[in-house]
């Protein structure tokens, strides 16, 4: 991977990361529960998610690449990761 790609998935990282705090601050208006969050997504976003989740959960990484979480661990309640393998 080189630094170009490692940028752009840090800045993905981020965009959903500050979605994910826009969720949060605004919970009551969305009708959502703040404290039971599951992230998922499909191929690249599956990717996504699992780097906010290892961020989420892993204080050590999130701070060493520069990323503050914006859930507290104990509110990542699930992930569904998925990926579906098409042969030509």
């Amino acid at each position: 991977m080189n630094a170009s790609t490692s940028t752009i998935r840090k800045v993905r990282t981020l965009q959903v990361n500050m979605a994910l705090d826009h969720l949060v601050r605004n919970a009551t208006d969305l009708h959502i529960d703040p404290e039971a969050i599951v992230l998922a997504g499909d191929s690249a976003g599956a990717q996504i998610a699992a780097q906010l989740a290892i961020i989420t959960t892993d204080v050590a990484y999130a701070r060493r690449i520069g990323i503050v979480p914006s859930l507290p661990p104990e509110h990542l309640r699930a992930m569904l990761l998925l990926y579906v393998w098409r042969s030509a």
